[in-house]
């Protein structure tokens, strides 16, 4: 039963993130916190996140890789590669947001691993424990959405 409690705790708290980041189509980025305004870094230091509509300068609905570029300047060829799903030479409103998803998947598959100690595919309250207090001793008392204690 705490077993059983603990994965739900967990699996509630992880797709409240989500959720969130989803609703306001923002990357769930694990060194950033998220705003409404854009995003905060690790050093407090404020990042406005640029607008879909801002970085289509064409107004096409698709990012050309110039584009792209221009706003995401962080991401570079391969990411624009990675995010074009059908190989258009542009990235869609909905290819940009399905990448991002998946990315966010990505990370909560990658932290449940991570709090799994024992890797038998079920968070105790023990493994859950352990690992929001290495979440929180390692910022600051709280946890962060994105990233997990190494184990």
């Amino acid at each position: 039963m705490k077993k059983l409690a603990a994965s739900l705790a967990l699996l509630v708290y992880l797709a409240s993130s989500a959720a969130l980041a989803a609703d306001s189509g923002k990357p769930a980025l694990a060194d950033t916190v998220q705003h409404k305004e854009g995003r905060v870094d690790h050093k407090g230091n404020k990042k406005p996140r640029p607008r879909f509509e801002d970085c289509d300068k064409d107004a096409d609905g698709a990012l050309n890789a110039e584009e792209f570029l221009a706003c995401y300047p962080h991401g570079g060829q391969e990411r624009f590669a990675a995010i074009d799903a059908d190989k258009s030479g542009k990235v869609s409103r909905d290819e940009l947001r399905a990448f991002r998803e998946a990315r966010r998947a990505e990370k909560r598959r990658e932290l449940f691993t991570r709090c799994d100690a024992n890797k038998d595919g079920v968070l105790s309250l023990e493994e859950f424990e352990q690992c929001e207090m290495g979440h929180k001793s390692r910022h600051g008392g709280k946890a962060r959405a994105g990233k997990a204690p190494a184990m």
